[in-house]
């Protein structure tokens, strides 16, 4: 191989890598003139291109709103990657979305890895699916009827008190030793909910039982969720 034909490969190497940040460029600022007009948000934090706000969240999401909230006021605007997110930070604010405009503000953001569609299940499921359609109001409306009614809540009133006492004495049971206490709590709450749907104990306080196993996929669960997803972004 001569130095003419190095020279040319070098170049045709070169050319692209010159040519991307150009064309990287020009489809953000393309993308920012043709997003469609519509109502004016919230004042915010400015938000950088692909990645909006996420790098200004930090360790603690919470106070680093609270903080925002002092400049921009208690209803503001920011961008999570491409995901818009309006932050009502006042009981004023939090009136006005959860109590006045609450049928209309009623959808959510449900992460990708969370998403079950074409599953049996996701007509069945009121927390992890992002549309409140007829479906799912229809679903909605059968656990308040059936399963969460103030008559059944009433009814189950003795369940759940022996199931507390039963976390009271396991506890009582493990002194001076060391227990993950929500490890403890979330077997209490799953029992509580397994004797409302099947009238039986999920687990008991040792992971043994019908639900042995499901703290791993707990676990699972949260690890997903607690994790940002590029594709959420």
């Amino acid at each position: 191989m001569d130095l003419t034909t190095l020279a040319i490969g070098d170049t045709n190497l070169l050319f692209p890598l010159i040519l991307l940040p150009f064309l990287l460029t020009f489809l953000i600022l393309k993308s920012i003139k043709a997003a469609p007009k519509g109502p004016p948000l919230p004042p915010g934090p400015y938000s950088w291109p692909i990645i909006g706000n996420l790098f200004q969240m930090g360790k603690s999401p919470h106070v680093t709103l609270a903080k925002l909230a002092k400049v921009h006021g208690p209803l503001m605007s920011l961008r999570y990657g491409a995901q818009l997110v309006v932050v009502g930070s006042s009981p004023e604010a939090a009136a006005e979305i959860l109590k006045i405009n609450d049928r209309a503000l009623s959808g959510r953001m449900v992460p990708n890895s969370y998403q079950i569609k074409g599953s049996k299940l996701h007509n069945l499921n009121l927390v992890y699916s992002n549309q409140c359609d007829d479906d799912w109001r229809v679903v909605r409306n059968l656990y308040r009827t059936e399963l969460f009614s103030s008559k059944v809540m009433q009814s189950q009133v003795e369940v759940r008190e022996k199931k507390v006492m039963e976390l009271v004495k396991y506890l009582g049971g493990k002194t001076g030793q060391i227990v993950k206490i929500k490890e403890i709590g979330l077997v209490c709450a799953l029992n509580i909910l397994s004797n409302a749907f099947f009238s039986t104990d999920l687990t008991d306080f040792e992971g043994k039982g019908l639900g042995e196993g499901m703290f791993q996929y707990v676990r699972t669960f949260a690890e997903l969720g607690g994790v940002p997803q590029l594709s959420d972004l």
